[in-house]
């Protein structure tokens, strides 16, 4: 936890406001789940999906056919970009550390 007493939200996700007129579905456990996005670099990041309300980090892993409820069913071309940006300054940086060696 934070010092300001926020909950503290791990850097491979974030909160996410659920849009009106989408429904929240419940979780196994009987909760409602939360609305996340993904901030991993890969061809998920930036996608919306729900996740179990009673996990402040990564719940625990589904069983049979309980799998994340995506939002998003395909990366926005804006996020597409963010990545192969990252991706390119990731190579120069390791290109430009082999060098200097």
């Amino acid at each position: 936890m934070s010092s300001s007493g926020s909950t503290y939200i791990p850097w491979n996700k974030v909160r996410a406001q659920v849009p009106l007129g989408n429904q929240v579905p419940m979780c196994f456990c009987g909760s409602l789940c939360k609305l996340m996005e993904s901030k991993v670099l890969g061809d998920d990041f930036g996608m919306r999906y729900f996740m179990c309300r009673n996990y402040e980090y990564d719940p625990p892993k589904c069983r049979g056919k309980d799998r994340p409820m995506w939002l998003d069913t395909e990366q926005s071309q804006q996020d597409k970009d963010w990545v192969e940006r990252e991706a390119r300054w990731a190579r120069e940086r390791w290109q430009r550390m082999l060098h200097e060696e």
